[in-house]
């Protein structure tokens, strides 16, 4: 676990989910108890998987239930879902009302294409960043600027953690199993099998060369580009 990511879940983990007291203890002060590290992981499966995960959500919503997720791990369509629901800091305390977000209108196109052309000029532009400016805007009518390494400095217990995930393509053509699965998360992101990760904020960055004067620190994904990745490979 990333040293920084600490604190946050252990402010949730020392707070009872409402949904696990007893009727006697939720109109008392509760005693706190740290709640069991539960975890909801949705599957990969496109806009199945997208409305999949968000109907499950919505009914532990209905259900109370949403407060006793510690962990909440998407790939390829669920990390839509995921990406679209953290654009609010506090969606689990009504699913509803973020799900109403998908009847809006949607972003107007020239925004789409203002964003495509600030991209284009980054040199690890490629067609994730195409795919992501078509699911934003059209499967979940939003083009969210914000970045996945913004999520760290909410410091909110409401939501439960986000850990997005995706193939390595080259590792998957290869054969090799070990170094396949690709983690982000707000704090850090890497080869979970490999224990290999760096900040998340730091994601794109290159070493210095000789010569140069700074280095280049990396564009730091925004979401609608890791909706792009969220198809499941990254490249």
């Amino acid at each position: 676990m990333f040293s920084e990511e600490k604190p946050s879940l252990f402010m949730k983990r020392t707070e009872e989910p409402a949904s696990l007291q007893s009727p006697g203890e939720q109109q008392n002060q509760p005693v706190c108890y740290p709640p069991e590290n539960s975890t909801l992981l949705g599957s990969g499966g496109g806009q199945r998987a997208t409305v999949a995960l968000l109907g499950s959500l919505h009914q532990m919503g209905q259900d109370d239930l949403l407060d006793t997720l510690l962990y909440l791990g998407g790939v390829s369509g669920s990390g839509w879902a995921m990406s679209f629901l953290y654009t609010d800091p506090m969606w689990s305390d009504n699913m509803t009302a973020a799900l109403a977000r998908l009847t809006g209108s949607g972003p107007e196109l020239d925004d789409v294409l203002d964003w495509l052309v600030k991209r284009s000029d980054d040199q690890l532009f490629s067609l994730s960043d195409l795919w992501g400016s078509i699911v934003s805007p059209t499967l979940l009518k939003q083009m969210d600027q914000h970045r996945l390494s913004d999520e760290a400095k909410r410091r909110t217990t409401t939501n439960p953690y986000p850990v997005y995930n995706a193939l390595d393509q080259s590792c998957q053509l290869n054969g090799s199993t070990k170094d396949k699965w690709f983690e982000l998360t707000p704090h850090e992101s890497g080869f979970t099998e490999l224990n290999l990760f760096i900040p998340t904020s730091q994601l794109g960055s290159h070493t210095v060369e000789e010569g140069m004067e700074e280095a280049d620190t990396g564009f730091d994904m925004d979401m609608v580009s890791l909706k792009g990745m969220r198809m499941g490979t990254i490249y």
